[in-house]
């Protein structure tokens, strides 16, 4: 199928007003729906969005999409009445219904795009999917984050770069890094963004437009495009004679991520069961994904 689509995903505002009789409500309201957007113009989130749209009008036509600007009002909480429409989310905008999504913005939770995807796509997004269907969200899919982990070379990292990693606040901006206390980027690229919908409004489309809205996203795709702009990104801020950003080695990955096996365990010690059963799928996703014949690396 062809894939085209939009950006960091917002929030829809489609109101159930105007029910049937029976509670159902009319055909417009449920083919109309909105899809907030927070989206900078010319980024590969603008891209991708609108890359989805295309794809909701080309696979079903009768639905009427439009993207809308993303505010408070029009984010997760505006599905709780089961309005139609589309949400992009980050795991902290639904914290509140599942805490245990907390996990899954810790620094170093994989090694690789490739270990991200085996993990994430198997193990995590089934977990997720079942969490929130039982608070009335349906998952269609997941978004990448864009930054990657990185330090400034002329500033090499020492022994205290986990708790770097724990503590600092920077971001990786197009060719500008802004670092706050610390030379270390934070590991954000695989964080996955949720994009959601009420069960409300999901649930009774046919099988055909489940598969429209699931599939639109074209997440593969979509992941590929984002990972080529921030590696050249950050081949650019590497060539920064001021700068000098350097991409950590896989050696210095895997050490830091060991050195974060103890947060990472108390992080989900605290989320009570639900956090160390999650935290247990990614560690089953993680061993599978090394046991394979070749995993990609």
């Amino acid at each position: 199928m062809r894939t085209r689509w939009l950006a960091i995903l917002g929030a829809t505002s489609l109101a159930l007003a105007g029910c049937g009789r029976d509670g159902t409500p009319p055909a417009e309201t449920r083919t109309t729906l909105d899809v907030a957007a927070v989206t900078a113009t010319g980024t590969t989130s603008e891209r991708h969005w609108q890359w989805f749209v295309t794809n909701v009008r080309s696979w079903a036509p009768e639905y009427r999409v439009a993207l809308v600007s993303r505010t408070p009002a029009n984010g997760p909480a505006s599905l709780a009445e089961g309005r139609a429409g589309i949400v992009h989310a980050q795991p902290e905008e639904l914290v509140a219904l599942v805490p245990e999504l907390a996990l899954l913005t810790q620094p170093l939770l994989f090694l690789s795009d490739a270990e991200a995807d085996h993990v994430l796509d198997r193990h995590v997004l089934p977990e997720v999917r079942r969490r929130l269907d039982a608070h009335g969200l349906a998952l269609l899919g997941w978004t990448e984050g864009e930054p990657r982990v990185a330090y400034v070379a002329r500033d090499p990292p020492g022994p205290d770069v986990p708790q770097a990693l724990l503590a600092a606040h920077a971001t990786l901006d197009g060719a500008t890094v802004r670092l706050a206390g610390s030379p270390v980027l934070l590991d954000t690229g695989h964080v996955p963004g949720l994009i959601v919908a009420a069960n409300a409004w999901f649930d009774p489309l046919s099988p055909h437009d489940e598969d429209v809205f699931r599939m639109a996203y074209a997440t593969k795709d979509a992941r590929a495009d984002t990972r080529r702009v921030a590696g050249e990104t950050l081949a650019r801020l590497a060539g920064d004679p001021v700068l000098a950003v350097r991409t950590p080695s896989a050696e210095e990955r895997a050490r830091w991520r060991e050195d974060l096996a103890a947060s990472r365990a108390g992080a989900a010690a605290a989320l009570g069961a639900d956090g160390e059963s999650l935290l247990a799928a990614i560690e089953r996703g993680r061993a599978e994904f090394a046991a394979s014949p070749s995993p990609a690396r």
